[in-house]
């Protein structure tokens, strides 16, 4: 696997269209299988490129233990699979992370995935408690860049 999906290419405006994403969801509520991590960072790179890399499992879970069930056989037990085989290997030094990328925020379990926001500072996610929360970004997480 290379260390990018090279048919994955940003829309031109795709700033725009990630201060657009992010903005709209501000007030969204977690919600498993339709307002999770995963799929909210699918959501984003779909406004950004086109490309939903969740299309093999958005709609076949509605909770935790249903998600867990399809990463466990499918991906083995780690989200950051899931991007793996989306984006490819994340690059090596996340100091380069930059807006629009896609960032492994906890390598809990089963991992938590969120984005890169538009000011380039901060990783946005959608937290179970929380919402839309943003955290720093740190030497400890892995970054895919694409497009």
């Amino acid at each position: 696997m290379g260390t990018q999906n090279a048919s994955i290419r940003r829309h031109p405006d795709w700033p725009l269209r990630l201060s657009s994403f992010i903005k709209a969801s501000q007030n969204l509520a977690f919600q498993w299988g339709i307002n999770d991590c995963s799929l909210w960072v699918a959501d984003a790179v779909l406004c950004l490129t086109g490309h939903d890399f969740s299309e093999a499992w958005r709609g076949r879970y509605k909770s935790l233990d249903e998600l867990r069930e399809i990463v466990e056989n499918e991906y083995g037990g780690k989200v950051e699979n899931i991007v793996i085989e989306a984006l490819g290997d994340p690059i090596p030094f996340t100091r380069k992370a930059q807006r629009g990328d896609v960032v492994l925020v906890d390598d809990n379990d089963l991992g938590t995935i969120g984005i890169v926001d538009d000011t380039g500072r901060y990783v946005a996610m959608l937290s179970i408690d929380r919402g839309l929360a943003r955290v720093r970004i740190t030497d400890s997480m892995k970054v895919w860049h694409y497009g």
